[in-house]
């Protein structure tokens, strides 16, 4: 899909007392329908030789804006599993801190040392909190953008 404008002529004529112009401008892939007929005059296969060449720019466009497509959706698949992969990575933190806070607290109880249980079983709660405000920091307000669907 082109971004291309639509075929427009434009023909200014200026006079004046001894000299006269005539400009004639159109802008597109294609000219108007009364040039191909001068090019036509001139070089009798020029019209056929113009769209071929207006249909292999239009290829070559289609293919551009394909690779473009292609590359887009491989970039946000990218987003995607980096994304992904951050989550699990956080939740595997989060659940050897837990057990291994749980297997220490389980040892100061059994040793019978109290103390340590507390200040354990607090900084645990703590960085819980901690945690969950910062997310909410982060997110600031934004909502994270829908899929798009992908063309296949």
């Amino acid at each position: 899909m082109s971004n291309r404008k639509k075929n427009r002529s434009q023909i200014t004529a200026v006079a004046t007392d001894d000299v006269q112009s005539v400009r004639y401008e159109y802008s597109g892939l294609l000219p108007p329908p009364d040039f191909f007929a001068g090019y036509k005059r001139v070089l009798p296969t020029a019209p056929e030789r113009i769209l071929l060449m207006a249909e292999e720019q239009q290829r070559v466009d289609n293919k551009r804006d394909d690779r473009l497509l292609t590359i887009q959706e491989a970039n946000e698949q990218s987003d995607r599993d980096f994304s992904k992969n951050g989550q699990i990575f956080s939740f595997v933190c989060t659940m050897s801190i837990i057990v291994s806070g749980s297997v220490i607290m389980g040892l100061t109880l059994f040793l019978g040392h109290h103390a340590p249980f507390y200040s354990i079983f607090s900084a645990g709660v703590l960085f819980g909190l901690a945690k969950i405000v910062r997310s909410f920091q982060e997110k600031g307000g934004k909502t994270t953008p829908a899929s798009l669907p992908v063309k296949k």
